[in-house]
Order: structure tokens, then C-alpha cells, then sequence
């Protein structure tokens, strides 16, 4: 089956603030214009079924998805954001300035978050998921509108990457991410692809 993993369009605070799982962020108008566009983009495609993160924005990008492909969105916990715990709502500014920050950025392996979710646990509630959807739904192709530190920990896994390389491809807002997983297993069949505006 094939998975596209699509990181939510942009949002208002994208760029300055850890929004986590903050209730309310919402797409911006670019980010509207580009769930639209990501729409228009996977219309072609026979998509079966589309998953999002419960948190807004990504639901937001997921609704003219599926919409032009004729299905309902699911939310999924399993594909929610990775769980900062204090550090939500942050600035960049404000958590630059953390030694603890500093050191998640560099060895995700670990660090925990305070009051958060460990990277490892993160990586494995979405490798779970896609493993049981892909054993549930053989030959299918699922769209799944998650986040970027999920679908980076997901290619992590696919590619036998430390979660310490994660900073190393970029995943960027509004990107789809390809994975066919078969009997062969899971492969990367793109990466970090995304609609022009």
C-alpha cells in the first residue's frame, strides 16, 4: 500500500512559536491557499482514505483533500504532534536560550521534553499506525496529515536512521512524503515533495 504523509500547511505562528499541541492554531492565508492547492494536486490520485492529526491545522489541511477525493477525514491520535510538554507555546527565542532545547536538537535519542513525550515514543505510535493500516488496507493508498517531527521520525524508521539524524532532510509545511510498505517492508518513495503556489 502506499502512505502519503502530509505535513499541515502553514499556520500563524510557524516559525516563531512551539505550538505543540496548542488548541486554536490555525492555517494562515497561505496555508489556506496551500491545502487548496494540495487538493488539486492529489484529485488525480485514487486515494482510498485520509487520516489527520486531531489538532486544527491539520485538519484544516486535510478537509479540501479529502473533499476532492471524495472520502471523510479520520482523525487519528496516533498521528497527533509530538507531545513538548512545557516547552508548547514557547517562542524559538524563548527556547534558544535552553540548554535542554539545545541539547533535543541535537540528540533526540536522549532528551526528553519537560513534561513531554520522548522522540522514540513519538517514532513508534506513528510506525505502529502505519503498519496496522497498511495490514488493513492492502493495495490502498491513505493520505495521512500529520506533522513534521512525525513524518521526519517515520522516514527516520523507514531508512534505518538514528533519531539523532533527524535535522538532516527537510520536511517542509504543505509537503507530501511517499511510503510504500509491502511484503518487501516499508520505502521511502518520496520525499519532502510539495505543491507550487
Amino acid at each position: 500500500m502506499s502512505i502519503l504523509l502530509i505535513r499541515h500547511a502553514p499556520h500563524g505562528q510557524l516559525g516563531e512559536t512551539l505550538s505543540g499541541r496548542t488548541p486554536g492554531v490555525l492555517l494562515g492565508e497561505v496555508g489556506l491557499v496551500l491545502a487548496d492547492r494540495l487538493a488539486e494536486r492529489l484529485s488525480g490520485h485514487a486515494i482510498d482514505r485520509v487520516q489527520a492529526s486531531p489538532l486544527d491545522r491539520t485538519m484544516q489541511t486535510a478537509r479540501p483533500i479529502a473533499q476532492a477525493c471524495g472520502c471523510a477525514v479520520e482523525p487519528v491520535e496516533a498521528l497527533n504532534e509530538v507531545d513538548f510538554g512545557d516547552w508548547s507555546g514557547h517562542t524559538f527565542a524563548e527556547l534558544s536560550r535552553d540548554p535542554l532545547w539545545s541539547r533535543w536538537n541535537h540528540v533526540r535519542s536522549q532528551v526528553t521534553p519537560p513534561g513531554g513525550e520522548p522522540m522514540a515514543d513519538a517514532q513508534s505510535r506513528i510506525v505502529s499506525h502505519m503498519q496496522e493500516t497498511a495490514q488493513a488496507n492492502d493495495g490502498a493508498t491513505i493520505a495521512m496529515v500529520t506533522h513534521c517531527d512525525m513524518i521526519r521520525a517515520a522516514v527516520a524508521r523507514v531508512l534505518g536512521l538514528s533519531l539523532d539524524n533527524l535535522l538532516r532532510f527537510d520536511v517542509d509545511p504543505g509537503s507530501i512524503t511517499h511510503v510504500v510498505i509491502d511484503e518487501s517492508g516499508a520505502r521511502l518513495a518520496g520525499l519532502n515533495e510539495r505543491p507550487a503556489l
